[in-house]
């Protein structure tokens, strides 16, 4: 995903940004964007830590300006990536709710932290968020400990345009069922997925087609 950093307004942001064109994978990008802000302000208006999100617009793109966590007024924060993390002292990695499980056993994470990586792993699922590798998850250093920064990038990504086209996707050919890792997070995160895919169905900055694919989604996880 195209993107670049700047300071503005005493702020530290990541801004991701779609093309100008007009083809249906241009327009995808543009959803998509829109998409992971309110994937973000649906967490954070429930107490769940994510980036705080703006969206812009300007000469045909859409701008998606993420707040860095890992930054203050008085410099950087440590983070390191959940690979790096995992690699140092598990390494299998396979999914982020069995990590939760591995590390929480070897007092890598406490238990407050691996509920939350639980949770993450059943919310992302249900929002067809198909890219959750573990650089999509961070820790940031705290007092010379390691707490989940934040969550960023969690968004719909199965339905992101590959090889410059965009491929039919069935949402519920997927597994829309919880693990025996992901049982205890599954109500919360599915009341959360309702509200995610009803704001993306009535967001007019989001194209008619896909609000109509939020739209069918929404019933899928309400069955």
């Amino acid at each position: 995903q195209p993107k670049f950093c700047t300071h503005t307004a005493g702020r530290h942001v990541i801004v991701k940004f779609s093309p100008a064109g007009d083809a249906p994978t241009d327009q995808r990008t543009r959803d998509l964007l829109v998409c992971e802000h309110l994937a973000l302000q649906t967490l954070a208006q429930a107490g769940v830590p994510a980036a705080t999100t703006q969206i812009h617009h300007g000469a045909g793109r859409v701008f998606l300006e993420a707040e860095r966590f890992d930054r203050t007024e008085h410099g950087r924060v440590g983070m390191v990536s959940l690979m790096v993390y995992d690699a140092e002292y598990v390494g299998a990695m396979d999914n982020w709710a069995a990590t939760a499980e591995r590390m929480q056993a070897r007092g890598l994470l406490t238990a407050a932290d691996a509920e939350h990586l639980r949770f993450l792993e059943a919310f992302g699922v249900l929002i067809a968020n198909t890219d959750r590798h573990y650089g999509n998850i961070s820790l940031l250093l705290d007092n010379d400990d390691w707490k989940l920064s934040p969550t960023y990038d969690m968004l719909p990504m199965l339905y992101a345009p590959v090889g410059g086209e965009l491929v039919p996707r069935d949402f519920a050919a997927g597994r829309l069922q919880p693990t025996t890792a992901t049982l205890p997070a599954w109500e919360r995160a599915q009341a959360l997925a309702r509200v995610f895919w009803s704001a993306v169905a009535g967001d007019a900055r989001i194209s008619a087609e896909f609000r109509a694919i939020a739209a069918e989604n929404l019933k899928k996880i309400s069955l």
